[in-house]
């Protein structure tokens, strides 16, 4: 069985200073499925579901700049810039017209997509995503996060790192996540910007998520009328890792309707 999104057939778009991996599956029918992963992570955040999605759709996943195998380059990091990023390689590809799959920042960067490019997104998945800047407890929480802390809590994610990126610096790394995640400036969170997206949405948490607070299911409804919504108990915010066949069957189903 070829090895779908494990950082073996994959190939760089070069993008304002930085070498941007991605890799993709076979051709399919119908429109291809763009997968962008969390913070810290790498497109083998979808290893759980990607067998089963590659048999109906033609993916393709990116490595955020400065994750998985893409380089971090020069300037700030921020979510608008992983947009322009996801753009330049779809660009590439020659792709106009996908469906989105986003796991916490990736689905971030989904969102940003759905609303300034809505002839490209034509579904929208998110998984674990906030639109607005984190507040309270999740706001001390991301301020206190240093590499040293990351790599107690997830080791093997920081191991992952120094064996694939080819200018592996995790302090930098996280320094500038650190920063993206505080971000409260219009490059970052969508915020209410999120009325404006007019394609199918799929909103899924993990219900223990305490990055993302069960509040924001009671605002799906205003501020995206007609968004699916999926809240699987006993499942905390890597729902991708923890439900990812679950995850899968509902994504599959959602994007063949």
């Amino acid at each position: 069985m070829m090895e779908r999104f494990r950082h073996h057939s994959g190939e760089c778009v070069v993008v304002d200073g930085a070498k941007i991996y991605y890799e993709q599956t076979e051709e399919r029918d119908g429109l291809p499925v763009v997968f962008l992963h969390g913070g810290l992570g790498s497109i083998e955040d979808f290893l759980p579901m990607i067998d089963r999605m590659s048999e109906s759709f033609r993916c393709i996943g990116i490595d955020s700049r400065g994750h998985g195998k893409s380089t971090l380059g020069d300037g700030v990091l921020n979510y608008e810039r992983l947009m322009r990023d996801v753009e330049a390689v779809l660009s590439h590809l020659c792709v106009t017209a996908c469906n989105v799959v986003g796991f916490s920042d990736g689905g971030i960067v989904g969102y940003r997509l759905a609303i300034d490019r809505p002839g490209l997104v034509k579904k929208l998945v998110t998984i674990g995503s906030d639109w607005n800047p984190p507040v309270g407890k999740v706001r001390e929480i991301y301020a206190g996060l240093t590499a040293a802390s990351w790599g107690e809590m997830f080791p093997e994610s920081v191991a992952l790192y120094e064996r694939l990126n080819p200018d592996a610096d995790f302090s930098r790394l996280v320094g500038e996540i650190v920063s993206m995640w505080l971000d409260e400036s219009d490059a970052g969170y969508p915020k209410a910007r999120i009325k404006s997206i007019a394609c199918r949405t799929l909103f899924i948490r993990g219900d223990q998520d305490f990055l993302v607070p069960r509040s924001v299911l009671g605002e799906i409804d205003e501020m995206l009328p007609g968004a699916h919504v999926f809240n699987i108990p006993f499942t905390g915010h890597a729902a991708v890792h923890e439900q990812g066949e679950m995850v899968g069957v509902v994504i599959e189903k959602f994007l063949s309707e």
